[in-house]
């Protein structure tokens, strides 16, 4: 190989791991979820569920701001780009390989900051906040037990508090420290 042939194919794969860098930079809180698919075909149940910012501001006008609680969840939708949730259920255990779980945890990393670890019995919670600059913008959770697999995604502003005063409502558990 010569010179120049060696310079060439060093300056393409500088610019495919640019192009790679930037493309990973820009993604942002989304998470890439698509290898996931595949895993349809083995479930015995699947939830796939895409909300983008247009489609979250559509569901924001037809709250109603005259409630408390409406006006709230109104408030806390307004800014959101996405919300993205897979959930795979199936009639066995090992339909997943640990590598699934690890193909979304990869793409969790800086500024992904990981708030919640939770082992127990063969399952495993795991809750993750994006951070740009001082607030937050996404979340992630991802539920891997034996016989089935969740990834949520929630991609914009989020205020836990207000998040959690929400809770008991919409769905939305409520959370009580404990000793009360």
């Amino acid at each position: 190989m010569g010179v120049r042939q060696s310079v060439c194919s060093v300056a393409i794969a500088l610019t495919v791991l640019l192009c790679h860098a930037a493309g990973a930079a820009a993604q942002g809180a989304q998470l890439r979820l698509d290898h996931l698919s595949p895993l349809a075909s083995r479930a015995s149940n699947v939830v796939d569920v895409t909300v983008d910012a247009a489609m979250l501001q559509l569901a924001a006008g037809f709250i109603s701001n005259e409630k408390a609680n409406q006006a709230a969840i109104k408030q806390l939708i307004a800014n959101l780009k996405g919300v993205y949730v897979k959930r795979f259920e199936f009639d066995r255990d090992g339909a997943y390989s640990e590598a699934d779980v690890n193909a979304v945890r990869e793409q969790l990393k800086a500024p992904w900051a990981r708030m919640v670890n939770l082992r127990s019995r063969g399952e495993i919670v795991e809750v993750y906040a994006y951070r740009e600059r001082e607030s937050s913008a996404g979340l992630a959770i991802v539920v891997a037990e034996p016989r089935g697999l969740t990834v949520v995604n929630i991609v914009g502003p989020i205020d836990l508090a207000q998040l959690g005063a929400l809770g008991g409502q919409f769905g939305i558990p409520k959370v009580v420290p404990p000793g009360r």
